[in-house]
């Protein structure tokens, strides 16, 4: 509430207080358009954070935690360059529930990254200069039939492999 203080015309004693009160949708609506900009600014900073060296390291320690039902891990020892476009990927290893059955010590990855929204996986080009296969995969039965990620499609433009 906002009050002025009017004197009457002439000078005189009299006092008049005026009170306004300030429409609290107006208020509502300010303190919400600043909220959500403060989140979108906590976003965008957290998409860079992402693309630094800690914030490879900290989606290096979240994949290596990742298991599917079927005991598939994949692991990577570092990643450089940009995860928004070509990333180098080192020291992969891909390991089912017997342990480590397939290894690289660089994969080159360049994809789209903003495909996710729309569940596509978007890779223009995956290259690597050997890929170790040390057996074949032997992952557990989950005892459902089907396909394994259901509407989710993966686009590969250009694979890759100069020693298999």
């Amino acid at each position: 509430m906002v009050e002025t203080a009017v004197t009457a015309p002439g000078g005189g004693e009299e006092l008049i207080i005026i009170s306004r009160r300030k429409h609290w949708g107006k208020r509502l609506a300010t303190e919400l358009a600043v909220l959500l900009l403060v989140l979108l600014s906590l976003a965008v900073g957290g998409l860079i954070l992402l693309d630094t060296a800690p914030g490879h390291r900290f989606i290096v320690d979240r994949l290596a935690r990742v298991e599917t039902a079927t005991g598939l891990k994949i692991r990577v020892g570092r990643i450089e360059g940009s995860i928004y476009g070509v990333a180098r990927l080192r020291g992969v290893a891909v390991s089912d529930p017997q342990g480590v059955f397939l290894t690289s010590p660089e994969i080159i990855v360049d994809w789209a990254p903003g495909a996710w929204l729309y569940n596509d996986l978007h890779i223009d080009r995956l290259e690597s200069p050997l890929v170790r296969l040390g057996r074949l995969p032997k992952l557990r039965e989950i005892g459902r039939t089907g396909p394994i990620l259901p509407d989710f499609d993966i686009h590969i433009g250009q694979l890759k492999i100069d020693r298999l």
